[in-house]
């Protein structure tokens, strides 16, 4: 939108001349909140979704349990001061 120098702004979305009554801001407002909860859900719905979706790929690309499990501790590394020859 162009405004020229002593043009009078016209607002796409002009504000109300005077307060609505407090029915319909309680209207208004359950409105609101209905909507907010409705997206908000779907939100959560969708990051639950995707993360289930992209632990059931590791899965099948992995093959087994794609979360690392520190069940039992690695095997020590083998040592290298011995007394006995080499073998090989």
């Amino acid at each position: 939108m162009i405004s020229y120098p002593g043009e009078k702004v016209r607002y796409p979305n002009p504000p109300d001349p005077s307060n609505p009554d407090p029915a319909t801001l309680r209207e208004q407002w359950k409105y609101a909140k209905r909507q907010y909860s409705r997206m908000y859900s779907h939100a959560w719905g969708t990051a639950i979704l995707a993360g289930v979706s992209l632990f059931a790929l590791g899965w099948f690309i992995k093959g087994s349990n794609p979360l690392h499990h520190h069940d039992s501790p690695p095997p020590p590394p083998p040592a290298e001061d011995t007394d006995e020859p080499r073998r090989g």
